[in-house]
């Protein structure tokens, strides 16, 4: 070995292990600064209110009129119903949360179904002094817990607005089976490419990587958008809490084929689905099992109550609170004329 090679080695080996380690710890480091900057920067618009052991942020507008409850889709939060909310206010008490680890929300067990979140939801506006009967309006995984909610506390409840509501059986088809289970590999592999530009502070120092499925997002003003994605970059809380309601989503449907859910009354109810098709990962035929066993189940939804009614979002995906908003508005305002008068300012 010549000296030069001897001389050498020690750079590489600064080089091949050192300095990595170095650049490791110098983005850890101004990660854990960004994030710190950007709670400090978008603090919870509303409350936080201690529910069993743990603070939820619930945020109302609004002091007069019908309480309405908002129950987000899953893996979203209170954020991105801003624009509903606040068209609604004026005339009524609009009431968005954050379940448990979404948002702005502290962590909950990672174990927590959607029964659970029913009986957190309801503990909550017990604790906020949020008066009912509510009129529940509930988007994705959270037209799930909106139904099992007026099954379990019917007095609590005046009214329904599910805004292209999951239900229990729709992914229950043998080929829609197959095709998830064929892609259950990718799931731990995007959560764990997500987890690392949270966790390692990149999606703090630079929030637009938070990725953007189907373009949700852009029909959020700018102000918005940053502060959504912020509250995402800004800690890992959010991320555990959106994996835990997926992979513990079979054992949430299960809690809702066990509630046999039948009947809903003479309840005021409006069903709102997506009008344009979503297209899947399993190709055009699962795609259109997919969209055909969809759109029986919110037949079935809209016929629980003899006073409800389907209503076809033709130009909207899965968000219809977003792309459509205004048809959401219409459909909360009718619902609440449906409504028998009670509650506080009615």
């Amino acid at each position: 070995m010549t000296p030069t090679e001897r001389t050498s080695m020690p750079t590489i080996l600064i080089i091949v292990f050192v300095v990595p380690v170095l650049a490791l710890a110098a983005l850890l480091v101004a990660g854990a600064a960004a994030k710190a900057r950007l709670k400090k920067q978008y603090p919870p618009p509303g409350r936080l209110v201690a529910v069993n052991g743990r603070r939820l942020h619930l945020f109302t507008r609004g002091e007069r009129g019908p309480s309405v409850v908002v129950l987000a889709g899953q893996g979203d939060f209170s954020l991105s119903w801003q624009r509903v909310q606040a068209e609604l206010a004026g005339a009524m008490r609009v009431t968005v949360y954050d379940r448990a680890g979404l948002g702005w929300s502290e962590a909950g067990p990672a174990d927590a179904t959607v029964s659970d979140s029913v009986d957190e939801l309801h503990q909550l506006l017990a604790s906020a002094h949020v008066a009912g009967p509510h009129i529940l309006v509930g988007h994705s995984y959270g037209g799930m817990m909106a139904r099992l909610y007026a099954q379990r506390y019917p007095q609590d409840v005046a009214g329904l607005v599910l805004v292209d509501a999951s239900h229990e059986d729709q992914f229950a088809p043998e080929p829609i089976q197959r095709m998830l289970k064929q892609m259950a590999w990718m799931m731990p592999v995007m959560l764990g490419a997500f987890g690392f530009l949270v966790r390692s502070g990149l999606a703090a120092l630079n929030p637009s990587l938070i990725p953007d499925p189907g373009g949700a997002l852009s029909h959020l003003d700018e102000t918005a958008r940053r502060a959504y994605r912020a509250v995402i970059a800004g800690g890992a809380r959010h991320l555990a809490a959106s994996a835990n309601e997926l992979r513990n989503l079979e054992r949430s449907n299960a809690a809702l084929r066990a509630a046999d859910i039948r009947s809903l009354g003479d309840l005021p109810l409006i069903v709102l689905r997506h009008g344009k098709e979503q297209p899947q990962m399993g190709g055009p035929e699962v795609t259109r099992l997919l969209e055909q066993t969809f759109v029986r189940l919110q037949e079935a939804m809209a016929g629980l109550s003899s006073r409800g009614r389907l209503i076809v979002a033709a130009d909207s995906g899965h968000a219809i609170h977003l792309e459509q908003p205004g048809l959401v508005v219409d459909a909360i305002r009718e619902v609440a004329g449906a409504a028998q008068p009670a509650g506080p300012g009615r």
